[in-house]
């Protein structure tokens, strides 16, 4: 039989606990950095991805807007030069129209005043008889160019002064046709 005899003290064991506890925690640790490190590069990818869409929506931003300006100064350019077009349809030269009432006065009669507005004349004639007055009306009814005339009145003014006869002022109301006063202004004089 043998026996063992074992001179040397006993060691003691040793405690692998807090080795293995260290470890674990070691691998924790370097797992939870790697995890912590990915977040980071994959946030930094993130930042940039969006940095570079915000660089897009500018450019793009910037490429709309000079559309837009274009467009509106080109579409203003073709309002301004319809609204221009327009008005010189509406247009009517009044010089042309002004020597053809004067043309219908007889030959004593003189305007004492004259206002335009939008189609309408008003004219506040004088003339030396009352039968004048209205030989002038029939006169500008009988206007083409002319829609419709008014006389609302036609008054007797005594002489003052230096006058010594009385005279008739008429006032009449002119409704004028725009487009036939223009075919006739182009066509010439009537």
């Amino acid at each position: 039989m043998l026996v063992e005899i074992n001179l040397l003290p006993r060691r003691k064991s040793r405690n692998l606990t807090p080795f293995v506890i260290g470890g674990v925690f070691l691998l924790l640790c370097s797992i939870i950095g790697g995890l912590l490190y990915s977040k980071v590069v994959e946030e930094k990818q993130q930042l940039e991805l969006v940095k570079t869409e915000i660089q897009q929506a500018k450019a793009q931003k910037i490429g709309e807007e000079k559309k837009l300006t274009e467009n509106t100064d080109g579409n203003s350019l073709q309002q301004l030069q319809t609204i221009v077009t327009e008005v010189e349809k509406r247009t009517i030269k009044s010089v042309n129209m002004m020597d053809r009432i004067v043309a219908l006065l007889p030959a004593e009669g003189y305007f004492k005043s004259y206002t335009y507005a939008e189609g309408k004349v008003t004219l506040q004639v004088v003339f030396k008889e009352y039968t004048e007055a209205a030989f002038y009306y029939k006169r500008l009814q009988d206007e083409e160019w002319i829609q419709s005339v008014k006389m609302p009145s036609v008054n007797e003014v005594e002489g003052s002064g230096n006058q010594v006869e009385s005279h008739y002022v008429g006032i009449y109301e002119v409704e004028i046709e725009k487009e036939t006063l223009q075919q006739l202004q182009k066509g010439g004089e009537s």
